[in-house]
């Protein structure tokens, strides 16, 4: 999905044919991808002259989460394995 939205990003206004032809992947996999960056709104999907549906980026996705967002820390990821201080397992 990344690749998708990069391309849209890089160049937008391009048709779901044209996004497919400039992006690396199973054309399957780049079609879903596509539709779930306009679902969630990622990529608008616009009706452009003679019908044709065109496609402006709105806000980047990235495949690891959005690298400007802060996660507040919480702990370790498995608290289960963890004991009071001081006490037994």
């Amino acid at each position: 999905m990344e690749r998708i939205s990069r391309a849209v990003q890089l160049t937008p206004g391009l048709s779901k044919k044209a996004l497919e032809d400039i992006t690396q992947g199973k054309a399957a996999t780049k079609r879903l991808a596509l539709e779930l960056l306009v679902t969630r709104g990622y990529v608008l999907a616009k009706q452009g002259s003679r019908g044709a549906i065109t496609h402006f980026h709105v806000k980047p996705f990235y495949a690891d989460g959005d690298p400007t967002e802060q996660t507040p820390d919480e702990g370790p990821a498995d608290a289960s394995h963890t004991t009071p201080e001081g006490g037994a397992a």
